[in-house]
């Protein structure tokens, strides 16, 4: 059990473009929905007064040295919390954090994901081997992470860093030309001899996952995430949001559903298809998606009659 001593809650990092307090806030809505009690930071340079309401710690901080996805390697200095469940602000939750709290309870660091030989972050696992001996190297989504605050997780943020100031000499992958968190965090846990977690409880699989491409069924409110794998439907319990998925029609509902709930009256979330007709029309007016993929072609469509 975890002692009652010890404060735990979940940690979000929001900085640069407002926008991304509009995420954080929808976050923190799909966690009180199922867990009203639990405590929820962000840490943040944007105005504190976006985040109001819905988190009880609102952090300032200078992102500086470590930015991007590297923010997350300062997460120990970051947390008001002895245990932290650290999740990116393009997330929803469909079920209880409890479950992952539970889940790695006893232990000191923890991802949701699996050990593999060769991974996707690394361009040479020879040299990988080299700097970085084991057998398997975990792989996950970096979206999640578990720490309880000690020797432990701050050794794996601290050697991530170190690790960093060999990036391009380990020939570790860039994604969108940004340097990743999982590539470093991964080879640091390797190191420690830390393992990834897969969690499968209650016929739920619990873990952050990426719904592009993907056939996802969700809402919010009612607490279900059903991902179809090869026909089967898989019960889900966080979202990530990950890209283009933030602007995709099933982000945009969700988000309408949660601001009805919160915002407005228990009555309006019942006027459940209003809120798809809204977001769909919503999700059709925002560019480059929808209509306005088709409004270049009928431009150049148009100006070929004019001219002849």
């Amino acid at each position: 059990m975890i002692s009652m001593n010890k404060s735990k809650g979940v940690l979000t990092i929001v900085y640069g473009k407002p926008e991304y307090a509009r995420h954080a806030v929808n976050l923190a809505r799909s966690i009180r929905l199922r867990d009203p009690g639990l405590s929820l930071a962000v840490v943040t340079d944007l105005d504190p007064a976006l985040f109001e309401g819905m988190y009880d710690h609102v952090i300032p901080w200078e992102f500086k040295e470590w930015t991007g996805w590297l923010a997350k390697l300062d997460a120990c200095a970051m947390t008001p919390f002895d245990i932290t469940l650290y999740l990116d602000s393009d997330m929803l939750v469909f079920e209880s954090l409890e479950k992952i709290f539970g889940h790695f309870e006893g232990s000191e660091f923890g991802v949701i994901g699996h050990d593999v030989t060769n991974v996707v972050w690394y361009k040479s696992m020879e040299k990988i081997r080299q700097v970085v001996p084991s057998e398997t190297y975990p792989i996950f989504n970096g979206g999640l992470y578990y720490f309880v605050k000690g020797e432990t997780a701050e050794s794996v943020f601290r050697n991530a860093k170190v690790l960093h100031a060999r990036y391009d000499e380990l020939q570790l992958k860039r994604n969108r030309r940004m340097d990743c968190d999982q590539a470093l965090v991964s080879l640091a846990m390797a190191q420690g001899g830390l393992h990834a977690a897969p969690i499968v409880a209650d016929g739920s699989r619990v873990d952050a996952i990426w719904p592009n491409g993907m056939a996802v069924e969700t809402d919010v409110i009612a607490g279900t995430c059903y991902q179809v794998e090869e026909g089967v439907r898989v019960r889900r319990g966080i979202l990530h949001y990950y890209g283009d998925a933030i602007s995709s029609y099933n982000y945009v509902r969700e988000e309408m559903r949660l601001r009805a709930a919160f915002e407005n009256s228990e009555r309006r979330v019942r006027f459940d298809a209003l809120i798809r007709l809204r977001a769909l029309f919503a999700w059709l007016m925002t560019p480059p998606r929808g209509v306005w993929k088709m409004r270049a072609p009928i431009e150049r469509r148009l100006r070929s009659m004019r001219q002849g």
